[in-house]
Protein backbone atom coordinates (compact mmCIF):
# COMPACT_ATOMS: atom_id res chain seq x y z
CA UNK A 1 0.00 0.00 0.00
CA UNK A 2 1.51 3.76 -1.18
CA UNK A 3 0.38 6.33 1.73
CA UNK A 4 1.93 9.91 1.76
CA UNK A 5 0.86 12.80 3.53
CA UNK A 6 -2.26 12.07 6.04
CA UNK A 7 -0.18 13.18 9.19
CA UNK A 8 -0.95 16.80 7.44
CA UNK A 9 -4.44 16.98 7.60
CA UNK A 10 -6.07 19.54 9.71
CA UNK A 11 -9.56 18.74 10.79
CA UNK A 12 -10.64 22.71 11.42
CA UNK A 13 -9.83 22.87 7.84
CA UNK A 14 -11.34 19.80 6.68
CA UNK A 15 -14.06 21.95 4.70
CA UNK A 16 -11.70 23.07 2.36
CA UNK A 17 -10.60 19.99 1.31
CA UNK A 18 -11.80 16.70 -1.19
CA UNK A 19 -12.05 13.36 -1.06
CA UNK A 20 -12.00 11.71 -4.32
CA UNK A 21 -12.05 7.97 -4.28
CA UNK A 22 -11.37 6.20 -7.65
CA UNK A 23 -12.29 2.14 -7.69
CA UNK A 24 -11.55 -0.35 -10.23
CA UNK A 25 -11.19 -4.00 -10.39
CA UNK A 26 -7.49 -4.05 -7.91
CA UNK A 27 -8.45 -1.54 -5.67
CA UNK A 28 -9.18 1.85 -3.94
CA UNK A 29 -7.06 4.96 -4.81
CA UNK A 30 -7.78 7.66 -1.92
CA UNK A 31 -6.77 11.55 -2.83
CA UNK A 32 -6.91 14.34 -0.45
CA UNK A 33 -6.85 17.72 -1.77
CA UNK A 34 -6.52 21.18 -0.45
CA UNK A 35 -9.39 23.15 -2.29
CA UNK A 36 -7.56 26.28 -1.16
CA UNK A 37 -3.79 25.75 -1.80
CA UNK A 38 -4.70 23.12 -4.87
CA UNK A 39 -2.07 20.41 -2.54
CA UNK A 40 -2.20 17.24 -2.43
CA UNK A 41 -2.64 16.07 1.07
CA UNK A 42 -2.99 12.34 1.46
CA UNK A 43 -2.48 9.90 -0.89
CA UNK A 44 -3.20 5.92 -0.51
CA UNK A 45 -3.54 3.17 -2.82
CA UNK A 46 -5.42 -0.31 -1.28
CA UNK A 47 -5.47 -3.07 -2.94
CA UNK A 48 -8.59 -5.60 -2.61
CA UNK A 49 -8.50 -9.31 -2.69
CA UNK A 50 -11.42 -11.70 -2.89
CA UNK A 51 -14.04 -12.45 -0.24
CA UNK A 52 -12.43 -10.38 2.29
CA UNK A 53 -12.18 -7.15 0.14
CA UNK A 54 -14.96 -5.44 2.56
CA UNK A 55 -13.85 -6.42 5.86
CA UNK A 56 -10.24 -4.97 4.78
CA UNK A 57 -11.78 -2.03 3.30
CA UNK A 58 -14.04 -1.47 6.57
CA UNK A 59 -10.48 -2.10 8.52
CA UNK A 60 -8.38 0.74 6.14
CA UNK A 61 -11.70 3.11 7.56
CA UNK A 62 -11.55 1.75 11.01
CA UNK A 63 -8.02 2.84 11.42
CA UNK A 64 -8.01 6.33 9.25
CA UNK A 65 -10.38 8.47 11.10
CA UNK A 66 -10.32 11.31 8.83
CA UNK A 67 -12.20 9.93 6.15
CA UNK A 68 -15.28 10.82 8.07
CA UNK A 69 -14.16 14.15 7.95
CA UNK A 70 -16.82 16.80 7.39
CA UNK A 71 -15.15 17.83 3.83
CA UNK A 72 -16.45 19.93 1.53
CA UNK A 73 -17.07 17.15 -1.07
CA UNK A 74 -16.88 13.84 -1.33
CA UNK A 75 -16.46 11.88 -4.63
CA UNK A 76 -16.71 8.10 -5.94
CA UNK A 77 -15.31 7.54 -9.10
CA UNK A 78 -16.01 3.62 -10.07
CA UNK A 79 -14.18 2.34 -13.23
CA UNK A 80 -16.21 -0.46 -14.05
CA UNK A 81 -16.71 -1.86 -18.10
CA UNK A 82 -20.47 -2.70 -16.81
CA UNK A 83 -21.86 0.35 -17.76
CA UNK A 84 -24.73 1.05 -20.41
CA UNK A 85 -26.55 4.22 -21.99
CA UNK A 86 -29.92 5.41 -21.80
CA UNK A 87 -31.58 8.64 -23.52
CA UNK A 88 -33.41 10.87 -21.71
CA UNK A 89 -36.57 10.48 -23.01
CA UNK A 90 -36.93 6.86 -22.41
CA UNK A 91 -35.07 7.24 -18.55
CA UNK A 92 -37.13 5.06 -15.85
CA UNK A 93 -35.49 4.83 -12.58
CA UNK A 94 -37.42 1.90 -11.58
CA UNK A 95 -36.65 -0.11 -14.17
CA UNK A 96 -32.73 0.23 -14.12
CA UNK A 97 -32.53 -3.50 -12.11
CA UNK A 98 -34.43 -5.26 -14.99
CA UNK A 99 -32.68 -3.32 -17.95
CA UNK A 100 -29.29 -4.23 -16.42
CA UNK A 101 -30.23 -7.89 -16.44
CA UNK A 102 -31.46 -7.38 -20.03
CA UNK A 103 -28.52 -5.71 -21.20
CA UNK A 104 -25.54 -6.79 -18.91
CA UNK A 105 -27.01 -10.33 -18.10
CA UNK A 106 -26.58 -12.34 -14.52
CA UNK A 107 -22.80 -11.21 -13.35
CA UNK A 108 -24.52 -7.94 -12.23
CA UNK A 109 -27.33 -9.48 -9.64
CA UNK A 110 -25.77 -8.83 -6.68
CA UNK A 111 -24.89 -5.39 -7.86
CA UNK A 112 -26.37 -2.11 -7.41
CA UNK A 113 -27.55 0.21 -10.61
CA UNK A 114 -26.60 3.81 -10.03
CA UNK A 115 -26.51 6.63 -12.96
CA UNK A 116 -25.36 10.05 -13.36
CA UNK A 117 -26.50 12.33 -16.16
CA UNK A 118 -24.63 13.57 -19.22
CA UNK A 119 -26.43 17.02 -19.83
CA UNK A 120 -24.73 17.67 -23.01
CA UNK A 121 -25.52 14.59 -24.33
CA UNK A 122 -28.98 14.04 -23.22
CA UNK A 123 -28.12 10.53 -21.77
CA UNK A 124 -27.97 8.72 -18.44
CA UNK A 125 -24.55 6.45 -17.97
CA UNK A 126 -26.02 3.73 -15.36
CA UNK A 127 -23.02 1.70 -13.99
CA UNK A 128 -23.16 -1.22 -11.75
CA UNK A 129 -21.69 -1.51 -8.03
CA UNK A 130 -21.32 -3.58 -5.82
CA UNK A 131 -23.85 -3.47 -3.30
CA UNK A 132 -21.93 -4.44 -0.26
CA UNK A 133 -19.23 -2.53 -0.96
CA UNK A 134 -21.77 0.60 -1.77
CA UNK A 135 -23.42 -0.11 1.84
CA UNK A 136 -19.65 -0.11 3.45
CA UNK A 137 -18.76 3.21 1.79
CA UNK A 138 -22.26 5.33 2.29
CA UNK A 139 -21.87 4.08 6.04
CA UNK A 140 -18.29 5.71 6.70
CA UNK A 141 -18.62 8.34 3.96
CA UNK A 142 -20.25 11.68 4.74
CA UNK A 143 -22.91 12.35 1.41
CA UNK A 144 -20.62 10.66 -0.87
CA UNK A 145 -21.10 11.41 -4.40
CA UNK A 146 -20.99 7.91 -7.09
CA UNK A 147 -19.94 8.74 -10.55
CA UNK A 148 -18.83 6.70 -13.46
CA UNK A 149 -15.27 7.11 -15.01
CA UNK A 150 -16.99 7.32 -18.23
CA UNK A 151 -18.46 10.49 -16.89
CA UNK A 152 -14.71 12.01 -16.51
CA UNK A 153 -13.72 11.08 -19.79
CA UNK A 154 -16.88 13.13 -20.94
CA UNK A 155 -15.79 15.66 -18.91
CA UNK A 156 -12.27 15.78 -20.69
CA UNK A 157 -14.40 15.86 -24.11
CA UNK A 158 -16.58 18.83 -23.10
CA UNK A 159 -14.13 20.93 -21.75
CA UNK A 160 -12.56 20.76 -24.87
CA UNK A 161 -15.46 21.95 -27.30
CA UNK A 162 -16.08 24.37 -29.41
CA UNK A 163 -18.56 25.50 -31.46
CA UNK A 164 -17.37 25.27 -34.59
CA UNK A 165 -15.09 22.73 -34.15
CA UNK A 166 -15.01 19.76 -36.59
CA UNK A 167 -15.46 16.07 -35.99
CA UNK A 168 -13.70 14.72 -33.65
CA UNK A 169 -13.36 11.41 -32.13
CA UNK A 170 -11.95 10.41 -28.58
CA UNK A 171 -10.82 6.88 -27.80
CA UNK A 172 -10.33 6.49 -24.11
CA UNK A 173 -8.67 3.16 -22.35
CA UNK A 174 -9.22 1.86 -19.11
CA UNK A 175 -8.29 -1.14 -16.96
CA UNK A 176 -10.10 -3.93 -19.42
CA UNK A 177 -12.57 -1.73 -21.19
CA UNK A 178 -12.57 1.53 -23.57
CA UNK A 179 -15.08 4.20 -24.58
CA UNK A 180 -15.16 5.98 -27.39
CA UNK A 181 -16.68 9.86 -27.50
CA UNK A 182 -17.04 11.40 -30.89
CA UNK A 183 -18.23 14.87 -31.53
CA UNK A 184 -19.59 17.61 -34.10
CA UNK A 185 -19.94 21.04 -34.80
CA UNK A 186 -19.35 21.15 -30.61
CA UNK A 187 -21.99 18.66 -30.06
CA UNK A 188 -21.97 14.81 -28.92
CA UNK A 189 -23.00 12.74 -31.28
CA UNK A 190 -22.02 9.28 -30.30
CA UNK A 191 -21.12 7.68 -26.44
CA UNK A 192 -19.98 4.01 -25.95
CA UNK A 193 -17.97 1.57 -23.89
CA UNK A 194 -16.69 -1.86 -25.20
CA UNK A 195 -15.04 -4.70 -22.75
CA UNK A 196 -12.06 -5.26 -24.10
CA UNK A 197 -9.09 -8.23 -23.54
CA UNK A 198 -6.88 -7.26 -26.32
CA UNK A 199 -5.65 -5.15 -28.83
CA UNK A 200 -6.83 -7.08 -31.52
CA UNK A 201 -10.34 -6.06 -29.65
CA UNK A 202 -9.74 -2.39 -29.15
CA UNK A 203 -8.66 -2.24 -33.19
CA UNK A 204 -11.80 -4.25 -34.11
CA UNK A 205 -13.75 -2.07 -32.12
CA UNK A 206 -12.23 1.51 -32.92
CA UNK A 207 -12.88 0.21 -36.43
CA UNK A 208 -16.47 -1.38 -36.40
CA UNK A 209 -17.68 2.11 -34.88
CA UNK A 210 -15.84 4.35 -36.94
CA UNK A 211 -17.89 2.30 -39.99
CA UNK A 212 -21.30 3.59 -37.97
CA UNK A 213 -20.36 6.97 -37.80
CA UNK A 214 -18.80 7.26 -41.00
CA UNK A 215 -15.51 8.91 -39.55
CA UNK A 216 -13.13 9.54 -42.53
CA UNK A 217 -10.66 7.40 -41.44
CA UNK A 218 -7.78 9.08 -43.86
CA UNK A 219 -8.80 12.32 -42.87
CA UNK A 220 -10.56 12.43 -38.97
CA UNK A 221 -8.33 12.39 -36.09
CA UNK A 222 -8.63 9.74 -33.53
CA UNK A 223 -7.58 11.12 -30.38
CA UNK A 224 -6.02 8.76 -27.73
CA UNK A 225 -6.25 9.04 -23.96
CA UNK A 226 -5.53 7.56 -20.55
CA UNK A 227 -2.88 5.41 -22.59
CA UNK A 228 -0.25 4.47 -20.28
CA UNK A 229 3.65 4.82 -21.70
CA UNK A 230 3.90 1.03 -21.96
CA UNK A 231 1.40 0.70 -24.27
CA UNK A 232 1.12 3.83 -26.62
CA UNK A 233 3.60 2.74 -28.90
CA UNK A 234 1.85 -0.80 -28.90
CA UNK A 235 -1.92 1.05 -29.41
CA UNK A 236 -1.06 3.53 -31.72
CA UNK A 237 1.22 1.03 -34.08
CA UNK A 238 -1.73 -1.39 -34.27
CA UNK A 239 -4.48 1.33 -35.04
CA UNK A 240 -2.09 3.29 -37.70
CA UNK A 241 -2.79 0.15 -40.09
CA UNK A 242 -6.53 1.44 -40.48
CA UNK A 243 -6.35 5.28 -39.06
CA UNK A 244 -4.47 7.44 -40.76
CA UNK A 245 -4.45 10.49 -38.06
CA UNK A 246 -3.87 9.31 -34.77
CA UNK A 247 -2.62 12.08 -31.81
CA UNK A 248 -1.95 11.46 -27.96
CA UNK A 249 -3.86 13.51 -25.14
Amino acid sequence: MLVTGNNRLDRSKSNQYTLSIRINSGGFCFFVCDSVTKEVMYQSNFLISGSSASLDLQRFFDTNDFLRYDFSSVVVDIDTPDCFFVPKVYFEEDSLEQEALFVLGEKVKRSLPLFTYLDHAELYVVFMFDKEMWDLLCHNLARPIFRSSVESDYNTVIGRLKDGDDKQSFLFFRDDYITWISVEAGKITLINSFRVTSIEDVVYFAVHISEQISFDRTEDTLYLTNLTHTSVNQVQSNLSKFFNKIESL
